[in-house]
């Protein structure tokens, strides 16, 4: 049987006509939205709303969290309404936004892996959710690039890990200051997310989801406790 999304998504293709510079919004299932630049960008949409329909029907589940309003998802015209809209340098590719997920422009997106990019900032929206408040930002990334299912750039992954508190508070900073170049930002991407391993082998994923609201940075994340042993000991104790 096929998804259910996926043939109301091929009705409303069906259904759209006029110029093609026309914005056109899709209602790609109940729990996603797309709003695409043109209609020349039917095929991307229809890739997108596809694996993120998928996605968010299996983080639904992970989180334990039901969507009431669809999640809206916009790709941009061009890297000039990228720039306004979204802050980011050219490579980054998706970001969540308090209105919705914005992505690149299409000519963009065909460069990535733009399926990739919509999990990853789909797991940033149920993340944030489960949370109620903000959490460390090397947490959030790890986690969001375990679910979304990312692997590490070669040759990433070969920095040791933080040690102490000092230096995952670098690592820290750096995250919330923004990086210059796309090969320091995957360094410290693949540090979060071998951080986020160790905890998911220490504890488990469902213990570590569970403890997401006690681990937001306006309290003392050190004195938090996951299956009984502070994050501390299960971050440094190797």
């Amino acid at each position: 049987m096929r998804e259910k999304f996926t043939i109301l998504l091929s009705a409303l293709l069906l259904m759209q006509s006029g110029g093609t510079r026309a914005a056109e919004t899709i209602a790609a299932c109940e729990q996603l939205e797309m709003v695409l630049p043109d209609s020349a960008s039917r095929e991307l949409g229809q890739r997108l709303a596809v694996r993120g329909c998928r996605a968010v029907l299996r983080l639904e589940k992970l989180f334990a969290i039901d969507i009431s309003q669809p999640i809206r998802v916009s790709v941009c015209r061009d890297m000039t309404e990228w720039h306004r809209r979204s802050g980011r340098p050219w490579f980054v590719v998706a970001v969540l936004l308090d209105d919705g997920l914005l992505l690149q422009p299409p000519r963009s997106l065909g460069r990535v892996d733009a399926g990739q990019a919509l999990e990853h900032e789909l797991v940033h929206w149920f993340i944030r959710r489960r949370a109620r408040a903000p959490l460390p930002r090397w947490l959030e990334e790890g986690l969001a690039q375990k679910l979304a299912r990312q692997e590490m750039p070669p040759g990433a992954g070969t920095t040791a890990l933080p040690a102490r508190r000092e230096q995952l508070q670098r690592l820290e900073r750096r995250l919330c200051s923004g990086h210059c170049s796309p090969a320091k930002m995957a360094v410290d991407y693949s540090t979060c997310l071998r951080l986020v391993d160790l905890l998911v082998r220490r504890v488990g994923l469902a213990r570590l989801i569970e403890a997401l609201p006690r681990l937001a940075v306006n309290g003392d994340i050190w004195q938090v406790t996951i299956a009984d042993v502070r994050l501390e000991r299960l971050l440094f104790d190797r």
